[in-house]
């Protein structure tokens, strides 16, 4: 038997973060460094992410857990990936 919530957030939280992955990943072409690729998503898209008004009020009013499991921090890091794809394109 497991505990009560035995990993089921765990499991979210990875399978949200290989699925962000992926979508940066997409957005590298050509040779890169792993240092460009953390530029990238350390600049660009968390920049992307910290312009959302939604995002700083949850982040400021619950706990990191509360944050984490917030379902508008899905949506929201998909429209910064998709937002820095399309700065990367153009």
């Amino acid at each position: 038997m497991t505990e009560a919530g035995g990993g089921s957030v765990q499991e979210k939280q990875k399978a949200l973060l290989n699925e962000i992955i992926q979508r940066v990943n997409e957005l590298f072409e050509g040779e890169l460094t792993d240092q460009d690729k953390l530029v990238y998503v350390n600049n660009v898209i968390m920049g992307k992410l910290l312009e959302s008004e939604k995002l700083r009020q949850q982040a400021t009013h619950n706990t990191k857990e509360q944050f984490a499991n917030s379902p508008d921090l899905k949506s929201e890091i998909m429209n910064a990936i998709i937002d820095a794809l399309v700065v990367v394109r153009y």
